[in-house]
């Protein structure tokens, strides 16, 4: 059993694992299985802050993107489209977090109607306590969320870059150009870059 974890790109689930009253998780990452001792809340919590970030910060972030209050998917690695969805497990004791980007299919579980067996990317197969159609609508919400987050941190949009702000003088470079153009009172003097 390993102390501690933080997700990574090939996290695909974390799970409750129950033992001697105490709260483990079961990790899967790529093949593997193993346990942690840490619960699946706090791995998410400090993989937020190994990133820079707090999971309270992703919440809200979340909440501003999707217009929605509660049961949010929160964006870890937009660049690794890593977008975490919580669900309640089977048991109804623990949790689950679930990688949206590893999740390959989802399926109603044919004995309960009220539970989803979630196939992953690296062929783990487990069942959570939601509805499929809530699950997909989450799996829809993390998706946008990431991909709103990675559109919003690119760094290729237009830059203008000033560098004598007493004379108005502007260096510009316009996205998927590689040049850059001066401008001076308006007027336009071109620059060539190799």
């Amino acid at each position: 059993m390993f102390s501690q974890y933080i997700i990574n790109r090939y996290t695909d689930a974390l799970a409750s694992h129950f033992h001697n009253g105490y709260e483990y998780t079961q990790v899967l990452e790529g093949t593997e299985t193993f346990l942690v001792a840490q619960s699946p809340d706090d791995i998410v919590k400090e993989s937020f802050l190994q990133n820079g970030s707090t999971l309270e910060g992703a919440i809200e972030s979340a909440r501003y993107h999707l217009n929605k209050k509660y049961k949010l998917p929160v964006v870890l690695s937009a660049k690794h489209h890593i977008a975490l969805i919580r669900c309640p497990a089977v048991d109804k004791t623990g949790i689950v977090w679930l990688v949206h980007s590893h999740i390959h299919s989802i399926e109603p579980d044919p004995n309960h109607h009220n539970k989803t067996i979630v196939h992953t990317n690296h062929g783990h197969s487990f069942t959570i306590d939601m509805k499929l159609d809530r699950l997909q609508t989450r799996r829809s919400q993390a998706s946008f969320l990431n991909s709103t987050l990675l559109k919003n941190s690119e760094m290729n949009k237009a830059m203008t870059f000033f560098y004598d702000k007493d004379h108005g003088f502007q260096l510009v470079k316009k996205t998927g150009q590689l040049n850059y153009t001066l401008k001076k009172n308006n007027d336009i003097v071109k620059l060539e870059t190799e």
